[in-house]
């Protein structure tokens, strides 16, 4: 992640000193279409930026969730959770529950696995097939179920409208904003 940041960061660096975006250039303009869009993709405007920000940094940085989920499975049940917790964690990548869905898809799959493991008692000729086919089938059902019929609605609602009010705060409420973004960062609520 700090990799990542850094990398994409240098790639604003570098767009920024580059690219006058007051007056655009016109084979910019000519590329992307319009001096808005010339803007929406500003970092990756010019080569080594492009290649800082969207073919190494933004990968990086695209990890972020999946690991942290897959890491908080794992904590909660040994390295039978760590798949399904990149499962949930990808999840809330690709969908809108964002940081607090990945939090939530490692809670859900390291005790998803903890539950099977409880509920899977097989004779001992069969419990060569839990680790190997049960946790890993029917955890993925669970925990993919679970992230995409109720986690990913509700929290990616909550994120939604958390992420709405933040772009609305402006003029008298900039103190309040200030506020807010700083008792954030103070529970670590994704960097």
């Amino acid at each position: 992640v700090v990799g990542g940041g850094i990398l994409i960061a240098l790639a604003f660096l570098i767009d920024g000193l580059l690219v006058d975006l007051n007056h655009v250039p016109q084979y910019l303009i000519d590329k992307y279409g319009s001096v808005a869009d010339v803007k929406s993709n500003f970092g990756t405007l010019t080569p080594v930026a492009y290649f800082l920000k969207a073919q190494v940094g933004g990968v990086a940085f695209s990890f972020m969730l999946p690991i942290l989920a897959g890491f908080i499975a794992m904590s909660i049940a040994d390295r039978p959770g760590l798949a399904l917790g990149f499962l949930g964690g990808a999840i809330a990548a690709n969908g809108k529950s964002g940081f607090l869905g990945a939090l939530a898809a490692g809670f859900i799959a390291g005790y998803v696995v903890l539950l099977l493991k409880i509920f899977s008692k097989l004779p001992s000729a069969l419990e060569g097939m839990v680790p190997i086919l049960l946790l890993p089938v029917f955890g993925l059902l669970i925990t993919g179920a679970g992230m995409v019929y109720v986690i990913e609605p509700v929290v990616g609602f909550i994120n939604t409208a958390l992420n709405n009010g933040l772009k609305n705060m402006s003029g008298a409420n900039i103190i309040l904003l200030g506020a807010l973004l700083g008792a954030m960062m103070a529970v670590d609520m994704g960097g």
